[in-house]
């Protein structure tokens, strides 16, 4: 009962925080993540931690945010995150991350995951794995949100009649990747390109793409997407993903694999 009624207060944080999203969304349209770009996420990031850090030397002076740093408001909003992801994900909706209500609770959801991380800032042993689980998870939360405004996708469509250096994105601009590619031979049976790489003041080389086997160059990743014949002549369409932020997200992750590698050997053996 006493634990029921204490997520109350949670549950009515993020019905509030998504009607304010819904009124966003309909007076200014979806977030334009372009905007924080960098160095402007890097220094939204600064901030963000900052802000949480000062905020919590008054943590035991004010009881919002010694609730913000409780399970109290952390299960809401870990489960509301949850259901809208599951939600979008189900209806194929890919706009998730740009709607209002979304990023209000998932922002709800970092601050409170953020404060507890403070609230818990001790380095002995049978706090690490806490730590490590916690700090993993808002690095690989908040690196995600930030690095959306430099990941870049572009697609790229080549021949076996030239090198192509042009590539699209889903707005239909065009850029230079600094490279270009030719396609030498497509294996259907497969879905394999065999292409050549060809850069300004270099030797061309070979290499290959596949599905689940991208080719990582210059900073983009080369996956295969697709295939089809035009007259005479067959082309291969590729996929170009660059994702800056990404060793950062990598990197939580194996702070929370980490943590429990650590739960398990610092857990105490059951008395008998």
């Amino acid at each position: 009962m006493g634990q029921g009624k204490s997520f109350t207060a949670g549950f009515i944080a993020i019905a509030a925080l998504a009607t304010v999203g819904l009124v966003l969304q309909l007076a200014i349209g979806p977030l334009d993540w372009s905007i924080l770009h960098w160095p402007g996420n890097a220094m939204a990031l600064t901030a963000f931690i900052t802000i949480l850090a000062i905020v919590s030397i008054w943590r035991e002076n004010c009881r919002a945010i010694r609730w913000m740093a409780s399970l109290d408001a952390a299960v809401p909003s870990l489960l509301a995150t949850g259901a809208v992801t599951v939600i979008y994900g189900i209806t194929g909706n890919s706009s998730t991350i740009s709607n209002w209500s979304f990023i209000l609770i998932y922002a709800f959801m970092t601050t409170s995951l953020g404060l507890t991380c403070i609230k818990r800032l001790s380095f002995r042993l049978h706090n690490i794995p806490f730590l490590l689980n916690h700090i993993g998870l808002f690095i690989v939360l908040v690196c995600a949100a930030l690095g959306c405004a430099d990941r870049e996708e572009l697609k790229m469509v080549v021949n076996e009649a030239h090198p192509q250096w042009h590539a699209v994105d889903d707005r239909g601009f065009g850029y230079t990747p600094g490279f270009a590619l030719r396609l030498d031979n497509f294996s259907e049976e497969k879905f394999i390109s065999d292409l050549t790489v060809y850069k300004p003041e270099a030797d061309p080389f070979k290499i290959k793409v596949s599905v689940n086997h991208p080719h990582t160059l210059e900073g983009w990743k080369i996956y295969q997407s697709g295939y089809d014949n035009y007259g005479d002549g067959a082309v291969s369409i590729l996929s170009l993903v660059r994702d800056p932020w990404l060793p950062a997200v990598y990197a939580g992750i194996f702070m929370m694999l980490a943590g429990a590698v650590t739960l398990l050997l610092t857990k105490r053996p059951a008395r008998k």
